[in-house]
């Protein structure tokens, strides 16, 4: 898995330490998952790392057809 995604995995995830009364767990919030690929799509078609030919109208093109605003 390439490292950016795995960080965005990591950062929809929630952990939970061990209780009395439960073990450790994690929660995978797969829609701010999602929704932060996405918004990482439009911050490179926006002209973000490695992009040198997109403009912001596609940025905005991709989170809207998404239905995602930072």
């Amino acid at each position: 898995m390439h490292p950016r995604i795995r960080q965005l995995a990591e950062q929809a995830t929630t952990y939970y330490p061990a209780t009395d009364t439960s073990g450790e767990f994690e929660i995978f919030d797969k829609e701010k998952f999602v929704e932060s690929v996405i918004l990482a799509c439009a911050d490179v078609a926006e002209g973000g790392p490695g992009c040198v030919c997109c403009t912001t109208g596609t940025s905005n093109w991709i989170k809207h057809y998404f239905g995602v605003e930072e």
